[in-house]
């Protein structure tokens, strides 16, 4: 089986030192190979989120007591069931 290399292109960011040092905390946490690797994982649930969202989808968080709290991260267009972006609901 041959492995086809896929074109790239490389893109350059400037970052504070605070969120730099944010990204490498969490290159730690999940343990991910290289910062590239992290952002591209990021972009990837980023994308998730925003498209079941769009289509409606809610998402939950439950605590370790059991308490369930409702995350929103985007502000939706009309007919999507969500809220505005950032915000958590508790949940009854």
């Amino acid at each position: 089986m041959k492995l086809t290399k896929e074109k790239k292109t490389r893109i350059t960011l400037d970052l504070s030192k605070a969120f730099y040092e944010r990204l490498s905390e969490l290159e730690k946490l999940v343990d991910a190979d290289t910062k590239s690797s992290l952002i591209r994982q990021a972009l990837q649930l980023y994308e998730y989120v925003a498209k079941k969202s769009a289509d409606g989808y809610s998402f939950r968080l439950a605590g370790p007591d059991g308490n369930e709290q409702e995350l929103v991260f985007f502000d939706m267009p009309e007919g999507a069931k969500t809220s505005p972006a950032g915000r958590v609901r508790k949940i009854a």
